[in-house]
């Protein structure tokens, strides 16, 4: 959580107009975000030193090293090789391991047999909410669930966080549900199963012709059911 400069990914993502440091699960547009930071780093840059601390204290006082898959398309080399520096500097060891896209997640992030094996260890991967709004559970059922299914990566289970989470899916009171999301993500970032790292922004271009331009969340562009040209 210290050792990874977030803010050099932003910048391989194309800067702070397309993408957003990022220190929850929860992204903003879906209701239980709020902005928190339980990692600090000076501008978002990370923490060597203190991470460097934190894995003595684990017991790793000469580093540790993982393996890391990658997508071999795109952005997402650069990104690796981002986050591989940035680990590295903290005392980490960092295999990079590139991967076609068709066999990232078929052969390493969802086959538990590989993962068992100790093929891979970390892997930068990315969620999008199924829709905007009140879309925490689109977020949490499938990634930090006891009983969730194969996109929880990381076999995270806390039952107490279960907890919490059906009390916000199951609450009828709306002006309570996004606070009860929020603790949600703050009782998860304090198990640290995961290290959000950033938000890609969307952006959605269109003439100046093009009139009554609404983004539209599922369409992830305009709502084309709206639009018209003036002339």
């Amino acid at each position: 959580e210290y050792a990874v400069d977030k803010a050099a990914v932003v910048q391989s993502l194309g800067g702070k107009d397309v993408a957003e440091v990022s220190n929850g699960v929860f992204g903003d547009g879906v209701q239980g975000y709020q902005p928190f930071d339980p990692f600090p780093t000076p501008g978002s840059k990370g923490d060597p030193a203190k991470a460097k601390q934190l894995l003595a204290e684990a017991g790793y006082p000469n580093g540790l090293s993982l393996k890391m898959p990658f997508r071999n398309k795109d952005v997402e080399p650069q990104l690796a090789q981002t986050i591989q520096a940035s680990l590295e500097k903290a005392g980490f060891k960092i295999t990079l391991i590139p991967v076609p896209a068709t066999d990232f997640y078929s052969t390493y992030l969802v086959n538990k047999d590989n993962t068992k094996a100790g093929q891979w260890d970390i892997a930068a991967t990315g969620w999008t909410p199924d829709w905007m709004g009140g879309a925490a559970r689109s977020v949490f059922v499938p990634q930090f669930t006891c009983d969730g299914g194969s996109y929880n990566y990381a076999n995270y289970c806390n039952k107490n966080v279960d907890a919490l989470a059906k009390q916000a899916m199951t609450s009828t009171d709306t002006s309570k549900v996004g606070s009860m999301w929020h603790q949600v993500d703050v009782a998860i970032m304090k198990d640290a199963p995961v290290v959000p790292i950033a938000t890609r922004k969307k952006i959605l271009y269109h003439s100046a012709r093009v009139q009554n331009f609404v983004p539209y969340a599922l369409a992830v562009d305009g709502d084309w059911t709206d639009v018209s040209l003036s002339q």
